[in-house]
């Protein structure tokens, strides 16, 4: 394999773990909403608001993520807000009350609009064009697993760890860092 194949092969495997990184973060509260519900005091359906404030700044982020990769450089963004999904999952599992919760899961989901909104540009632009589909169907597939794989480990983890554990599961996943080298020249501004 010669050097761009190897570097674009990293460039992909580190895009699909930040972006199943990203996106993992969000389902596994789900399953913990009667844990956390009892922790806080709160209903089941204010619980739910863990997951409806990820998904919100995720959501009206996305695509403004894409475009400050655009301008200030995919890898560059990418690896900003897999930091803030990282960090924020880690301070949500010592949240003191329920709304610094809610305000440290927003947060959490502007870092995975981040990822998410660049992955894709690192993923393509890693590739031939002729390539580009498998690239997207690697993304696709890697966040599937991340979510299954996660929701697996956090029925176990509660039992175990508490509900603290669902926001801690991304963390170690988030910490490694072999995304500073295998981005090297993928997704900078023109």
């Amino acid at each position: 394999m010669n050097e761009h194949g190897y570097r674009s092969g990293w460039a992909l495997f580190t895009a699909a773990v930040g972006y199943a990184i990203a996106l993992a973060a969000l389902f596994p509260v789900q399953i913990a909403f009667p844990v956390i519900a009892d922790a806080f005091g709160v209903s089941i359906s204010d619980v739910s608001w863990a997951a409806t404030a990820f998904l919100l700044s995720l959501t009206i982020l996305a695509l403004l993520a894409g475009r400050i990769g655009d301008l200030y450089g995919h890898k560059r963004v990418f690896i900003a807000g897999l930091a803030v999904t990282t960090v924020a999952g880690f301070f949500c599992a010592f949240a003191p009350t329920w709304p610094v919760l809610i305000a440290l899961r927003l947060i959490q989901g502007v870092g995975a609009a981040l990822v998410s909104g660049n992955a894709m540009a690192i993923a393509a632009n890693a590739v031939s064009p002729s390539q580009r589909g498998k690239a997207i169907g690697l993304l696709t597939t890697a966040t599937s697993g991340g979510i299954v794989l996660t929701s697996l480990l956090v029925g176990r983890l509660i039992s175990v760890a508490g509900w603290p554990s669902v926001f801690l599961v991304v963390v170690p996943f988030g910490a490694i860092r072999p995304h500073h080298i295998a981005l090297d020249g993928i997704g900078h501004p023109a």
